[in-house]
């Protein structure tokens, strides 16, 4: 099998834009 780099960033890119849409504006409100 074959190791898919991209396939394991992807998912931290989206991982982290889902962290940053729900901490984002908490911490802009604040």
């Amino acid at each position: 099998m074959k190791e898919r780099p991209l396939l394991l960033v992807s998912i931290l890119a989206l991982s982290l834009a889902c962290v940053a849409l729900i901490l984002g504006p908490t911490l802009l409100g604040s």
